[in-house]
């Protein structure tokens, strides 16, 4: 009969024969008053943790079971998004947040000192949310229980000197649908709803020390309501990137056509979607939504939303499928030469067209939309098409 191993001492841990750069860090199992998870035991040197090229070293003493603003080594700065953190740390994560309420036809923005690093450092901005509020509260009348909301705001970006959009781009327009869920939040038919869009631009947007990336919006006034905005940002503090380049969103919006029965063109100009800049626009993706606007007679309600696989009800969808669309470039070549049905072009899913190219300077594209020809008594209703380019220059 094998001879028992004697047991392990009390406070023994096992160890792993790592390198130095992998080595394991002794973490306490027991609550050790003024010490963050991560901390090295006293004694111990602190072991720095390596995760997608970020050092995280160990945390600073916080008080036990007190809230961010108690702890004295975690000064919180006012108005910061509702309590953020007063200062940042370089190379490491951070979320800023300002929101702002719109009426239709407002243009204002939020505060922007709940955008601006706290201690000046510089931002490497990689995600962008926008989130619009509909609710009862605010004496928005009732809706039907489906609403997109990502056509009511635009939002016009601008760091220092450089725009990041041509004007005011709708909220959906800045990126491909990453969740349709997010983009329909029902709360409840009595309290209201919510679309939540997230940007991730192409090349992510470094904040210089001392400047902001300002945020404007726009409500268009599609529909008569109070919209409670809000923007987040988030990336890494303190980074600066290796290539010099900003991302920038331009955006057509066609007049919008009656569903009455009757199909007709809506054509884009040469300034609508095209590269302002004197060095190449290199397009990230081409985005393409389709929003019915309808009012259902009976019903006495009104139904704003999408069509595309996540709205498969109809009138919404008929007029998103009936929907066409040409694309052509000023070089000569057509990318879309005849008109095709919608889902044909965009991605039913993503809402886009990814074909990553260059416009060189001065080039164009001339978009064109045909619609209406769906109609249906118990609804009076009108469609909206949106095309955007997104994509990056060099700076």
């Amino acid at each position: 009969m094998p001879a028992k191993k004697p047991p392990m001492a009390r406070d023994a841990r096992p160890t792993l024969n790592l390198p130095a750069r992998e080595r394991v860090i002794d973490i306490p199992t027991r609550r050790q008053p003024g010490l963050l998870p991560g901390r090295a035991l006293p004694g111990k040197a602190p072991v720095p943790i390596r995760s997608g090229g970020v050092t995280m070293m160990p945390g600073r003493p916080v008080l036990p079971r007190q809230p961010i603003k108690n702890q004295p080594n975690l000064p919180v700065r006012p108005g910061l998004g509702g309590g953020g953190i007063g200062n940042l740390t370089a190379g490491m994560p951070f979320h800023l947040t300002a929101g702002l309420t719109l009426r239709s036809g407002a243009v204002a923005s939020p505060n922007l000192q709940s955008l601006r690093a706290p201690n000046g450092q510089g931002l490497l901005i990689e995600e962008v949310t926008f989130e619009i509020g509909y609710f009862l509260s605010d004496g928005n009348p009732y809706m039907g229980s489906t609403m997109n909301m990502g056509s009511l705001i635009g939002c016009q970006m601008q760091l220092g000197a450089e725009p990041l959009t041509a004007g005011f781009v709708p909220l959906a327009m800045f990126g491909p649908t990453l969740s349709t869920v997010s983009e329909y939040q029902t709360i409840d038919d009595d309290i209201g709803f919510l679309s939540i869009f997230t940007w991730r631009p192409p090349v992510p947007i470094y904040v210089p020390p001392g400047q902001l990336l300002e945020p404007t919006f726009v409500h268009f006034g599609l529909y008569n309501a109070v919209l409670q905005v809000k923007v987040s940002y988030s990336g890494i503090a303190g980074q600066r990137p290796q290539q010099k380049a900003l991302p920038y969103v331009m955006h057509w919006a066609a007049d919008a056509f009656l569903a009455n029965g009757t199909e007709v063109e809506r054509v884009c100009n040469e300034k609508d979607l095209a590269n302002p800049f004197n060095v190449p626009f290199h397009v990230k993706t081409v985005l393409g939504r389709v929003y019915g606007l309808f009012q259902d007679i009976a019903q006495a309600k009104q139904y704003l939303t999408e069509g595309g696989v996540d709205t498969a009800t109809y009138p919404h969808n008929d007029i998103y499928v009936s929907t066409k669309v040409q694309l052509l470039g000023s070089w000569g070549t057509p990318v879309v030469r005849d008109y095709t049905p919608w889902p044909q072009i965009f991605d039913p899913w993503t809402r886009q067209l990814e074909v990553a190219h260059e416009m060189p300077p001065e080039s164009y594209y001339l978009a064109g939309v045909k619609g209406g020809s769906i109609a249906d008594a118990a609804y009076d209703g009108q469609g909206l098409a949106r095309i955007s380019l997104v994509g990056w220059r060099e700076v």
